[in-house]
């Protein structure tokens, strides 16, 4: 539980805030009914780098020069399984790292999102489930979710959430999601407790990640679930309802700040967000990340 803001926050909030940043990369393409994206992820990587490098160079070389296909899958992923591109900083951030923990659990981020070759929802509409002989009575967009994703790649990302995906990537978050290793929607006690049941628990609360927005869950070991699950789930069933509550934005973690206001901090991110293959990115991200202006 945090009572403190991530380092990122303040820098990466006034970047949010520039017209710029929330540009959409639009790709040209939608799921067909088979759940797929119909053209290759990394065509449509090209198409979003092209489209970077046109309305926001800057963007592109802070985050060293080229959209690779990791940044991109992350940032689809992270613009999807969120509210979308107007999430919070933290909130993008939280559902990136969770992606991140997941696969360290035995499956590549590509086994995870794109495991038909193809982007695509995780949840097919209820004619298709029905086809597929599923019974969708009283039930609506939920009913199956037979395209065999951990999660859905759905949406366009914006020059915002390809800059934050750059920084998951990075490692540079720090575990910001408390080792969450997924997300979901939830609004009643009923799934909660579902969840709970199946090993699944709330990390919150997270300063800037509201719970009715994106709800991260751990999955503890079976010792820790035993001696502590209980606790867990009273801590997330005390939320439900209630409207997040974070520290001032004063309140910057102990251990970070320095990041933000040290040129060896600077060095620091520099470094970890890659931009050493460009004295363009460097100069770009060095002087928004010293002065927080805008470039």
């Amino acid at each position: 539980m945090a009572n403190c803001w991530p380092w990122f926050s303040t820098k990466y909030r006034a970047l949010d805030a520039e017209p710029w940043s929330k540009t959409v990369l639009r790709a040209g393409a939608v799921a067909g009914a088979n759940g797929d994206i119909p053209v290759k992820p990394d065509d449509l990587r090209a198409r979003a780098e092209a489209q970077l490098a046109q309305v926001a160079p800057q963007a592109l070389a802070m985050i060293g020069g080229r959209l690779t296909l990791e940044m991109y899958t992350f940032a689809r992923y992270m613009a999807t399984e969120s509210l979308g591109n107007r999430s919070t900083v933290e909130e993008r951030v939280a559902v990136g790292e969770a992606l991140r923990n997941r696969s360290k659990m035995g499956r590549t981020i590509y086994q995870l999102l794109t495991p038909s070759g193809f982007y695509g929802p995780i949840h097919a509409p209820d004619a298709y489930c029905e086809s597929i002989g599923k019974d969708c009575t009283g039930k609506h967009n939920v009913c199956c979710a037979p395209f065999n994703r951990w999660a859905a790649t759905t949406q366009d990302p914006s020059v915002m959430t390809v800059i934050l995906a750059a920084l998951v990537l990075s490692g540079a978050t720090n575990d910001f999601a408390q080792g969450a290793d997924d997300q979901a929607a939830v609004h009643t006690e009923a799934w909660v407790r579902y969840l709970a049941k199946n090993g699944k628990f709330w990390v919150g609360p997270l300063p800037g990640v509201d719970h009715y927005n994106t709800f991260l869950t751990f999955t503890p070991s079976t010792v820790t679930r035993a001696a502590q699950g209980q606790d867990l789930l009273d801590r997330a069933l005390a939320v439900l309802g209630k409207k997040p509550v974070w520290p001032p934005m004063t309140e910057i973690c102990a251990g970070s700040a320095a990041l933000t206001t040290s040129a060896n901090g600077a060095e620091i991110v520099l470094a970890l967000l890659g931009l050493a293959a460009g004295a363009a990115g460097a100069f770009y991200f060095n002087r928004w990340l010293a002065a927080g202006e805008p470039v």
